[in-house]
């Protein structure tokens, strides 16, 4: 009997205890489950490599299928780190991303079977992106730009620009997404040809960028808008297509259609305008000019407007369209009883106006007249939807008042991207409107043996030894 007082005072403490177990395990458990859902990345390593932009990062969040990342490469090529994080981000940027490195050197075998699968052929130094039976083989030239003048005198080659991110997404939107289709580019109106030395060549290859097909289409000869159209292309056509060429993109459009529409201020196509003031786009006869103190400029500096996905992505970029461009008039009242949705993309920043005498400019020159001259909201660009607002399928179209801006002489980085948001909102890819990845400069910085020498000296024992003295001069002056 004597033992059960003591008994009995343990109690509490055996329960107390146990709580504080349970509470310890019980704070793990929050801990572990919130560091899963909100976590932070530092990277400490010598590698340079931003985080990933909004638009990857978006298009990852919505991947329809699982894909895996092969980093085949040689860990002493100078770019293997920065390739090395950037596959680390995107296999925590996703669940349905899974990662594997391969060592050409170290793992043969796997190395071996890698090569012969997917065909790397002699390249060592490459990612593989693969979804299914899809693959896509990203190579060294794609991931980065190299200065190889150090390679005449026995030195490896220089890594100058990094663009990996902006691969690496391309090659997961062509292995995972379905086709988007192809977007053919018409000719036969004036509009310049596709080819290796088109004008806008640059535009066509982000295009191929974004895992998209880009081909010619002279609807002179086919009579219609092949079934693989995803998008429709005119670039500054000079004057009206035939009766027969306008019924087949009528009919296309009819089919809700996508198209790109580029226009040629000095063009005449009574029957195209005509067609836009159907739907609610009416094209003025003017040219947007400016006076700032530097002097007459035409080239029109923009602002995103309306409350489209491209305009709420691109809010704080101020694109230039180069060249000659006119004002657009919007009606959507007018319109909307026929299930027409017309809303303002682009518009020229304040001080531009719409120059009703633009003929007489090389007369009397450009000067602002208040009773003749526009003002206001001068649209640009614009973009139409037609159709029921939830349908699945809608006909869109994106149209802009100047066709040079997008010609390689004038394409700026900010016109090239929201273009190519323009398509992917044709394309319904709104998770693919966002500004794309940039380009990361590389800086190398050589050193000589005699300056690195130097410099070792400088801080391993100049630098100690002033302090060292320094501190020695204190004490004698306090102990003086």
């Amino acid at each position: 009997m004597a033992d059960t007082p003591a008994k009995i005072n343990r109690l509490p403490l055996a329960l107390n205890t146990a709580l504080r177990v349970l509470a310890v395990f019980a704070l793990c458990a929050v801990a572990n489950g919130l560091s899963f859902r909100y976590y932070g990345r530092l990277d400490v390593s010598r590698a340079s490599v931003p985080p990933l932009t909004e638009r990857t990062k978006a298009f990852l969040l919505g991947m329809p299928r699982e894909a895996r990342i092969i980093v085949f490469f040689n860990p002493g090529n100078p770019i293997f780190e920065q390739v090395n994080l950037l596959a680390l981000q995107y296999s925590t940027g996703s669940r349905k991303i899974s990662l594997e490195t391969v060592n050409p050197y170290r793992d043969q075998d796997r190395a071996a079977q890698v090569a012969q699968h997917f065909k790397t052929g002699e390249r060592e130094n490459a990612i593989i992106v693969t979804s299914g039976d899809r693959h896509r083989l990203v190579a060294l030239d794609e991931l980065a730009d190299f200065d190889r003048t150090p390679e005449a005198f026995g030195q490896p080659a220089r890594a100058t620009n990094f663009k990996g991110e902006a691969a690496v997404t391309g090659a997961l939107i062509e292995v995972t997404e379905r086709n988007p289709g192809t977007v053919y580019f018409l000719r036969g109106q004036g509009q310049p040809l596709l080819g290796p030395k088109a004008p806008f060549l640059i535009f066509a290859t982000l295009l191929e960028r974004e895992g998209i097909k880009v081909k010619e289409l002279a609807l002179g000869s086919t009579g219609r808008v092949p079934a693989d159209a995803a998008v429709v292309v005119s670039l500054g056509a000079k004057y009206d297509s035939s009766d027969d060429e306008f019924k087949a993109l009528r009919d296309y459009w009819d089919r809700n259609g996508k198209i790109f529409l580029l226009l040629d201020p000095n063009a005449s196509t009574p029957r195209q305008l005509a067609w836009l003031g159907s739907l609610g786009v009416m094209v003025q006869d003017d040219r947007l000019y400016a006076h700032p103190p530097s002097g007459l400029v035409s080239t029109v500096a923009a602002e995103f407007a309306g409350g489209s996905s491209i305009a709420q992505k691109f809010r704080t970029v101020t694109p230039f369209l180069a060249g000659g461009t006119q004002s657009l008039k919007l009606e959507p009242a007018r319109v909307a009883p026929a299930q027409i949705r017309v809303e303002p993309l682009l518009q020229a920043v304040n001080g531009y106006w719409g120059e009703a005498d633009w003929r007489m400019s090389g007369v009397n020159g450009v000067d602002y007249d208040p009773d003749r001259d526009r003002t206001g909201d001068l649209v640009v660009a614009a973009l139409v939807e037609r159709g029921e607002p939830d349908a699945v399928d809608l006909g869109r179209l994106f149209v802009v008042s100047n066709a040079k801006y997008i010609l390689d002489d004038n394409l700026t980085q900010p016109c090239a991207d929201f273009s190519l948001a323009a398509v992917n909102w044709l394309l319904r890819r709104e998770a693919l409107t966002g500004i794309p990845p940039r380009e990361l400069k590389l800086f190398n910085l050589a050193i000589p043996e005699t300056q690195l020498a130097r410099i070792f000296l400088l801080v391993v024992v100049a630098m100690p030894a002033l302090a060292g003295l320094t501190g020695l001069a204190l004490w004698w002056r306090r102990r003086s």
